[in-house]
């Protein structure tokens, strides 16, 4: 019924543990003022991006979504001519940015077989991680049933302006949880 020889292996084990649990402090922690520094250190941050273009037909890239990091005038100078080219009657361009300070984000949906479908940000701020990838959500808009729409192929698409902080990865994940694409920001 009860084994002395099992209880003998048992106890020393059982106060060597009490011991290195009680000289530790019980808690895990080095000491209030490192631990807190450390949490700090670790918060996520976020910075406001800004939409700056929409648009229903921003080119044929392809039938799933994407994401580019823009970071240089050439870069914009190319974007804008495609936004024109496929939306002549939106006359709308990009602003100026100072890509030191900022760069885009171009968010493109994929092809769609209707009009009626659109993006826009599902929150103004782009989370960005310790280690150094960023995250902004999207919600895409589908058109709602019975919604009248035209049997026409669009490319929707999203240009947000995006502060340079400390990131080096950008990933744009939609209102369901899934990544659409994640952008390398150098």
């Amino acid at each position: 019924m009860f084994n002395t020889r099992k209880s003998q292996r048992t106890l020393p084990a059982l106060a060597a543990l009490l011991v290195a649990a009680c000289s530790s402090g019980g808690s895990g922690a080095a000491g209030p003022e490192p631990a807190a520094e450390s949490r700090e250190a670790a918060k996520p941050t976020r910075v406001a991006a800004r939409v700056i273009y929409k648009g229903t037909d921003c080119g044929a890239r392809g039938p799933s979504p994407a994401v580019t990091w823009i970071d240089d005038p050439g870069a914009r100078e190319r974007l804008v001519r495609r936004l024109e080219d496929n939306a002549p009657d939106e006359p709308e361009d990009l602003p100026a940015i100072d890509f030191r300070s900022h760069g885009l984000v171009f968010i493109e949906m994929g092809r769609r077989a209707t009009t009626g479908y659109s993006l826009e940000l599902a929150t103004p701020r782009v989370l960005v991680q310790p280690d150094g990838h960023a995250r902004l959500e999207v919600s895409a808009h589908r058109p709602s049933a019975g919604t009248v729409t035209s049997p026409t192929i669009t490319y929707p698409c999203l240009v947000a302006r995006v502060p340079r902080a400390d990131f080096d990865r950008l990933s744009v994940v939609d209102d369901e949880g899934r990544t659409w694409g994640t952008a390398r920001v150098d």
